[in-house]
């Protein structure tokens, strides 16, 4: 199994509502599933079984074992950042795991307990 043309590329900062594409080669099998997760929460986005989950959207050409998504969508937008694409292929009882993230434009990832600094704010009783 191999996942090639990831279109933009890993690490590519994208807005809420772009879209991502890629080529899926797995020759046999039996099921191929691609999910979203920002760490927290995970969605189903396609599977070769079932197409695409409700709330994305795509095009999909699939011919001899080689699968193209091409302008995947989240009808609400993404939703966290980063965003993990992971991409599942189960070939004669063997599953095998591809993954790649994309950072979403406009959603600020701070450490917890941290949050941003502005001018704006006084200090209180300070300096």
């Amino acid at each position: 199994m191999s996942t090639t043309n990831i279109i933009p590329s890993a690490g590519t900062l994208i807005s809420p509502g772009g879209s991502f594409g890629c080529t899926i080669t797995a020759v046999g099998a039996s099921e191929v599933t691609v999910s979203a997760s920002d760490g927290v929460t995970s969605e189903p986005i396609w599977a070769l079984t079932t197409g695409f989950a409700a709330g994305y959207s795509g095009a999909v050409s699939t011919l001899s074992g080689v699968t193209a998504l091409v302008n995947v969508q989240r009808t609400a937008g993404w939703f966290g950042s980063p965003l993990q694409i992971t991409v599942d292929t189960l070939i004669s009882g063997v599953l095998t795991t591809e993954s790649w993230s994309y950072y979403i434009q406009g959603i600020a990832v701070y450490p917890p307990g941290t949050q941003p600094y502005s001018d704006e704010y006084e200090l209180i009783g300070g300096e």
